[in-house]
């Protein structure tokens, strides 16, 4: 019979703990509480309203694709020149490749895109490495062994993209080299 008291005391006991507990904190637990449904409820919202935003931008990439398709070059420019400022990663690396083909023939307008989308600050490095790659290619006739080497990290041997940056920079070297040797030839020539 005392076990059963002493159980009913501890009952007793651990709910006027509670109690206490609870008209002590009650404030604190419902502020808590609150803040974290809000950060649910929050956190939902904004994947909803991104999932809405991307699945928005790919129908506007989807429509640019189909402009393109139909010779319309300059509305499907526009809509990619808007899409390279996404967010989406992804959205942003498929316009730039769409615009850097729709502008084969105009570096100037290529190197402004390129230029466009290194600023921006949240790519992953491989992909700023690929950038930097098309860009050496774009800029490969007019640029100078400076510019070049600066987009060309050659002193990172580990980088995944260092035999294609030391290739690169070869061939301009060469390129540059057979130039100067037919500019001594043509001045040798003509005295």
């Amino acid at each position: 019979m005392s076990q059963e008291f002493e159980n009913q005391i501890r009952e007793s006991v651990l709910n006027d703990k509670i109690i206490f507990f609870w008209k002590k904190y009650r404030l604190l637990i419902l502020i808590i509480g609150i803040l974290i449904v809000a950060a649910f409820f929050a956190y939902f919202s904004y994947e909803v309203f991104d999932k809405k935003k991307n699945s928005k931008e790919l129908y506007e990439y989807s429509i640019a694709i189909e402009k393109l398709n139909k010779q319309n070059v300059e509305e499907s420019k526009k809509i990619f020149k808007k899409l390279i400022h996404s967010n989406n990663n992804n959205l942003v690396l498929l316009s730039l490749n769409q615009l850097l083909m729709a502008s084969i023939h105009s570096k100037n307008e290529m190197i402004e895109y390129i230029n466009i989308v290194l600023a921006k600050k949240n790519l992953k490095y491989e992909n700023i490495e690929l950038i930097k790659i098309k860009k050496a290619i774009v800029i490969f006739d007019i640029a100078n062994e400076k510019e070049i080497k600066e987009l060309l990290d050659i002193k990172n041997k580990d980088s995944l993209f260092a035999k294609i940056h030391q290739s690169l920079l070869n061939d301009f070297i060469n390129k540059k080299n057979k130039i100067k040797t037919e500019e001594i030839k043509n001045k040798f020539n003509e005295k």
